[in-house]
């Protein structure tokens, strides 16, 4: 017998569970039987993944509004990652880039996990650093940060997006 007629032969024998098994398990009695088909209906791709110098993965996710949902979102990006890269660390961050104050919960305590990731509001991120920097990239992360000098910023920007190709130009733009 292949294993998933096992899993398939397993899971009819136990479709009625008796209640002395859910109470030796050490539970009361339940309810109902819930449908236990999770089917995938989207693919998940993550903001940001790189693996780091100590051979480490770190996910980034922009996050632009408090979204409730965010500490289960991450961990299944978690679980995506793992499938993938199961040998690796991951690291995960929720950058928060929105308007209001970020309210997320950044952890699961549930009774067989502990979870959390890591979250920055990127107002509370030092600029300075990004607007010293002559890579448009990095001159658009300022522009989210709280950054002092705005003026010398928009100069920055400006300056940068002249000297850019056509096309490259227009992409930053838009």
């Amino acid at each position: 017998m292949t294993k998933q007629k096992y899993d398939i032969t397993i899971r009819d024998v136990f479709k009625s569970i008796s209640d002395k098994l859910i109470k030796i398990l050490g539970f009361g009695s339940y309810i109902e039987i819930l449908n236990p088909v999770f089917p995938k209906i989207s693919e998940r791709i993550a903001d940001l993944l790189l693996r780091l110098e100590d051979d480490s993965l770190l996910h980034i996710e922009f996050q632009s509004t408090n979204d409730k949902t965010m500490p289960i979102r991450m961990l299944g990006y978690y679980h995506a990652i793992k499938e993938t890269y199961s040998d690796k660390s991951t690291r995960q961050i929720v950058i928060y880039i929105g308007k209001d104050k970020p309210k997320m919960i950044t952890q699961i305590v549930d009774y067989n996990i502990q979870y959390n990731y890591r979250l920055i509001d990127i107002r509370d991120t030092p600029c300075e650093i990004f607007l010293n920097s002559d890579k448009i990239e990095d001159l658009a992360i300022a522009t989210l940060c709280h950054v002092k000098d705005r003026e010398r910023l928009f100069k920055k920007i400006a300056e940068k997006l002249n000297s850019l190709g056509e096309k490259e130009r227009a992409d930053w733009i838009t």
